[in-house]
């Protein structure tokens, strides 16, 4: 039994025991389409080449501005799942966010008989981390353009979610841009050099800041080091987007919420102040 998880932000093909893990990010390179962190790392050097909008923006209408032979979003999602897929072949369970619409998921299903699996079930994505959880709690969701909160109830056993609300431009890729810029201030200011001033410099400092965030996780400092320059960045530097994402998600979490399940993209943030926070895989 195959499992797909349709967040943009984290999409991957489960099969067994090994996942599959390709962002819905795509790079038109010599003709061809290519996925995931590969169209992450030209992201700054040839963003007229990059779609980050496709899961986003799920439709037939055409596709502005083009790219490719690609009609619609809806071909470069086909595109995407045909690489994600490879292989696989035989049934497949969809894990969909609460941010997608129902004529999305409508599209999308259409878009899955096409390929060589037959979707078998659909599952609300924070109804799987509420069972993983195992008691009721808000599920505080990262896709690539926005953020969103489902509130997830247990009764005997079984997880149920309520309305999914969405924060948009809370995304991953903002809240990087974000990051990226208080760290070229401090490249800046202790060494003169702007890492953001060139392309490919700028390429090589948001590829660091998934791992500057892990390390920031356990240390109070760390160094990033960009084209022989380096500069310290501490975590009090960042904590002012974790603070800004934290004031957008605390109206939205109703009043009697126990427990707040965070995806994992979210879990190393510095500054992000949710009570009874709870990572999840």
């Amino acid at each position: 039994m195959l499992l797909l998880d349709c967040n943009d932000a984290s999409m991957r093909l489960w099969r067994d025991d090994s996942d599959t893990f390709l962002m819905g990010i795509a790079w038109l390179n010599e003709g061809r389409y290519q996925f995931g962190h590969t169209a992450w790392q030209q992201a700054r050097r040839a963003p007229r080449e990059i779609n980050n909008r496709y899961w986003h923006r799920l439709s037939t209408q055409p596709l502005s501005p083009a790219l490719g032979p690609a009609r619609h979003t809806a071909d470069l999602v086909h595109a995407h799942l045909e690489a994600l897929l490879g292989d696989a072949s035989g049934e497949i369970i969809l894990a969909i966010p609460g941010a997608m619409e129902p004529a999305q998921l409508s599209l999308l299903l259409g878009i899955i008989e096409t390929l060589p699996v037959t979707p078998s079930g659909v599952v609300h994505r924070s109804a799987l981390v509420g069972a993983s959880v195992a008691e009721a709690c808000a599920h505080v969701e990262l896709h690539l353009h926005q953020a969103s909160i489902t509130p997830i109830n247990m009764a005997h056993g079984m997880a149920t979610t309520g309305e999914t609300q969405l924060l948009p431009g809370f995304g991953l890729l903002g809240l990087i841009d974000d990051l990226a810029e208080i760290i070229g201030q401090q490249f800046v200011s202790q060494t003169r050099f702007d890492p953001q001033r060139r392309a490919d410099t700028e390429q090589t400092l948001y590829e660091q800041i998934p791992t500057l965030l892990q390390a920031l996780a356990t240390q109070s400092e760390v160094s990033c080091s960009v084209e022989g320059h380096t500069a310290r960045i501490s975590a009090d530097a960042l904590r002012t987007v974790g603070q800004r994402l934290s004031a957008a998600l605390a109206p939205l979490i109703p009043a009697d919420t126990s427990c707040i399940a965070l995806d994992s993209l979210l879990s190393s943030l510095p500054g992000l102040s949710l009570s009874s926070k709870q990572d999840q895989p």
